[in-house]
């Protein structure tokens, strides 16, 4: 689980817990770098299904923004 306050961001692994926005990613190593180089876009890993978006998409989407270099 990753949650992200104002004061900053804490990683828990092999938690489930109620969540504002849920992003699960079923993407190959390379394909991850992809997007965190500018080279594959988060939209289109969306739309193959590669990342599935649950709850608050606005938030999720933000969320797969992070992976995007700012100029991508």
């Amino acid at each position: 689980m990753l949650e992200i306050e104002s004061g900053g961001i804490r990683w828990t692994p092999g938690v489930e817990a109620d969540a504002d926005a849920t992003v699960r990613v079923r993407l190959e190593v390379k394909d991850f770098l992809a997007i965190a180089d500018g080279n594959f876009d988060g939209r289109l890993a969306v739309s193959s299904e590669r990342i599935e978006l649950e709850g608050d998409l606005d938030l999720a989407e933000n969320l797969i923004a992070w992976l995007e270099p700012p100029d991508a």
